[in-house]
């Protein structure tokens, strides 16, 4: 069976998507407000992930991985790795949060 991409199978429906809203402002990954962070970022597979960088006071640039994986049993593990190096990871946090 031949693979069609969304855009063929929209075709063969006889659907179409509407244009594409003209942006109406500068989109942000998180807000501060107060004491609270609010984060965007994707979920998928079980998993939501955020990425960025940081910039220390030297200067240097420090990307960011933060994971949370949502575990069979209800628990949340929560993985924050950085790294100064292309493809070089370190674990700043590891954590599991469980219901009360």
């Amino acid at each position: 069976m031949e693979s069609k991409t969304a855009e063929e199978r929209l075709n063969i429906m006889g659907l179409a998507l509407p244009p594409a809203p003209d942006p109406v402002g500068v989109y942000k990954p998180y807000l501060i407000e107060g004491n609270y962070l609010y984060l965007s970022g994707s979920y998928a597979d079980n998993k939501m992930l955020f990425t960025g960088t940081v910039t220390a006071a030297d200067g240097s640039k420090q990307e960011q991985r933060l994971t949370f994986f949502r575990n069979p049993d209800g628990t949340v593990r929560q993985l924050w790795e950085t790294s100064s190096k292309p493809g070089e990871w370190q674990v700043a946090f590891d954590g599991l949060y469980r219901k009360r």
